[in-house]
């Protein structure tokens, strides 16, 4: 079941925190335990702390096998998405949310609002750099990553199957439909088009 994974590495590690640049440079992480953590964005992007960690994948027995260790092992090489530009970085961070771009134009991830669509890649990669040069858009390596770590978990290529129908059967609201009636604490949203 998923939820014994909450107990394994890398996802016993995994930690929900919100993310704000310090003037003076470097960053200061809140993990949801702290009483100033919201996910609003109010105390920083809303973002999901991965640890570093091994993978290897092979076939054995005509079987596609998935493993993942804490730390090197013989025939496990360190995960691509924790490699930039030649380091290797303890952890990664991804946006908890799908990205907003607020008025300051910088690229947010924070609850209670719609997602930016309708940009170029290249003007959302603008707007995740203007956080800060160590700030960017989902990029392969972390995609791969992810589904990497879904494979394990959950032993189904159909993410659907496992999780349910999420966004697959909704349209896409800035192209086709705007919300009407926005409701807090609900599992529906009331469109119509523009």
């Amino acid at each position: 079941a998923p939820a014994d994974f909450d107990r394994v590495f890398p996802w016993s590690q995994m930690r929900l925190c919100a993310l704000r640049r310090r003037p003076g440079g470097g960053y200061e992480r809140l993990y949801s335990d702290a009483p100033r953590f919201a996910l609003d964005g109010s105390a920083g992007h809303v973002m999901v702390e991965i640890p570093r960690h091994w993978s290897r994948r092979s076939i054995e027995d005509g079987f596609e096998v998935r493993r993942i260790s804490a730390e090197p092992r013989p025939g496990f090489s360190v995960d691509p998405a924790f490699v930039e530009d030649g380091r290797e970085l303890e952890r990664i961070y991804v946006g908890a949310y799908e990205g907003v771009i607020g008025a300051d134009g910088a690229l947010s991830s924070c609850s209670g609002v719609y997602p930016t669509a309708d940009r170029t890649r290249d003007a959302f990669r603008e707007s995740a750099r203007a956080n800060g040069v160590d700030f960017g858009i989902m990029d392969l390596r972390t995609l791969l990553m992810l589904q990497n770590l879904f494979l394990i978990e959950h032993a189904e290529r159909d993410s659907q199957k496992a999780l349910g129908m999420g966004w697959g059967k909704m349209l896409q609201p800035a192209r086709t439909h705007r919300c009407v009636r926005p409701q807090k604490s609900t599992n529906r949203v009331i469109t119509r088009p523009p």
